[in-house]
C-alpha cells in the first residue's frame, strides 16, 4: 500500500505501548540511538517526541547535511515541515492514523492531528535518525516535490479543518 496505509496498518498492530517510525529507506544513526531517545522520552515523560537527523544520499553514503526539528502546529495550512518525516518521531500508542487521501502532506497534516490529541511534541536535538535520499523517494515521486499534488492536498486540508486558505506557490 501507500506509505499512509503501511504506517497506519503497523500502528493497528504494534504490541508495544511506545512506537517509533522508521521508513524502509531511512535507519537509525547508530546503534544506541534508540537507547538514548527512549531515556530522553521517560525522562521528560513525553507524549510524542521529534528527533534531529541527518540525511544520506543513498548513491554515495555521504550525509548531506543535518536537520534539528521546530515544531508550530499549523505548519500543515502552509505546506511547511520543519518538524522532519515521520522517522524522527517517538510516540504513545494512540489513535490518530494518517489520512490516506494526503500522501505529500502525509507528515505534517499527522503531526497537526497528534498535537490536537497529545500536546506538542518534545524535541530531542540528538541525531538520532537517517533519511536516506534518493530518486525513487516518496518526496521525489509524488510527494512534497509535486506541486500539483501539494495544492491539491492543500484544498484538502483547508477543507478538512475549515481553514481560509493560503496557497503556496514554491
Amino acid at each position: 500500500g501507500s506509505s499512509c496505509e503501511n504506517a497506519n496498518n503497523a500502528m493497528d498492530h504494534a504490541k508495544n505501548p511506545l512506537i517509533r517510525f522508521l521508513f524502509q529507506d531511512d535507519f537509525l544513526a547508530d546503534e544506541s540511538a534508540m537507547e538514548r531517545a527512549s531515556k530522553y522520552f521517560t525522562f521528560t515523560k513525553a507524549a510524542w517526541m521529534a528527533t534531529a537527523c541527518n540525511h544520506r544520499v543513498d548513491e554515495t553514503g555521504a550525509i548531506s547535511w543535518d536537520h534539528y526539528p521546530v515544531f508550530f502546529k499549523d505548519q500543515v495550512f502552509d505546506a511547511i515541515n520543519k518538524l522532519g518525516c515521520p522517522s524522527v518521531i517517538l510516540m504513545r500508542k494512540n489513535d490518530v492514523r494518517y489520512d490516506k487521501r494526503l500522501p505529500a502532506l502525509m507528515d505534517t497534516d499527522y503531526y497537526y492531528r497528534v498535537a490536537e490529541v497529545l500536546g506538542p511534541p518534545v524535541i530531542f536535538n540528538d541525531i538520532n535518525a537517517t533519511i536516506g535520499i534518493h530518486a525513487a523517494s516518496v518526496t521525489n515521486n509524488g510527494g512534497f516535490n509535486d506541486k500539483i499534488q501539494v495544492q491539491k492536498e492543500l484544498e484538502i486540508v483547508h477543507s478538512k479543518y475549515n481553514k481560509t486558505k493560503n496557497l503556496v506557490s514554491r
